[in-house]
């Protein structure tokens, strides 16, 4: 089991020049402002408690805080909290627990929202995430998640590395699977949004204003013209707890004291 939930990283990044290269130039800041800003449009001000699975060094978490809730971040590598606490003291309704989004350290039915973006392909076991997710989640609670697709142009390129390995990694997953592994755990989709037809490696190669315009002119073609998931890098699905899901005693980890349960130390 320990190995079959080891999260398969194969580098530890450096939070402080993971944002530089990650989203270099104007493209990549630009690819990095949809999918923020597609985050925020799907939150709102009713959601008071927010977990974010895998922080990162920050990326998404600086703009969550900036809203009227209770934010929550883990990641598994500390150095990204302690990067993310450093750059915003000032912030109090923020708490950063170095986790394993494979087994969440929270009482059952916690949160509003769950954010999980960039996280799913480097998972061990996809489906148990999703199973933690779904038991920290309140009943109507809401689930905006990321995951690459299979039907991209990374699935073209690794398709040799699944004839041999029967896998690919990093992870790649079609829509219709990850729906269907949220409805078994009561989680029905709302929403999705197929993203980048150009790859990013392209965007993030761009540094001018007509560059980038360009790339967005012919992405909204590609978009047009071919099928949702085909040549699409990525996906950001939002889904609904269903009021009517009921998640197996055995499938609900860690329940602690009051408030979210958090494990110190």
């Amino acid at each position: 089991m320990a190995n079959e939930l080891k999260p398969r990283i194969r580098h530890r990044l450096d939070p402080n020049t993971y944002q530089e290269r990650t989203f270099a130039n104007l493209g990549g800041a630009i690819i990095s402002r949809i999918e923020v800003s597609l985050i925020q449009d799907k939150l709102e001000s009713s959601d008071r408690t927010i977990l974010e699975v895998g922080t990162g060094p920050g990326r998404i978490t600086r703009e969550l805080i900036k809203r009227e809730a209770q934010i929550v971040g883990i990641d598994l590598d500390e150095r990204m909290l302690r990067h993310i606490a450093c750059r915003n003291r000032s912030r109090r309704n923020c708490d950063l627990v170095v986790a394993d989004g494979q087994v969440l350290p929270f009482r059952e039915e916690v949160f509003d929202v769950v954010i999980c973006i960039r996280v799913m392909k480097y998972l061990g076991n996809p489906a148990r995430g999703l199973r933690e997710i779904g038991a920290v989640l309140k009943t109507e609670g809401k689930l905006i998640l990321e995951f690459p697709n299979l039907l991209g142009l990374g699935g073209i390129f690794q398709s040799m590395q699944r004839i041999v390995l029967h896998e690919t990694f990093p992870r790649l997953f079609k829509c219709s699977s990850i729906q269907r592994q949220l409805r078994e755990i009561g989680l029905r989709t709302i929403t999705t949004n197929h993203l980048f037809k150009i790859p990013p490696v392209i965007w993030i190669h761009s540094r001018s204003i007509k560059a980038v315009r360009v790339l967005g002119i012919l992405d909204s073609i590609l978009q047009k013209i071919t099928h949702p998931e085909v040549i699409t890098k990525s996906t950001i699905l939002l889904a609904k707890k269903s009021p009517l899901s009921q998640l197996k005693k055995d499938e609900i980890l860690v329940k602690s004291g009051p408030g979210f349960g958090l494990l110190n130390g």
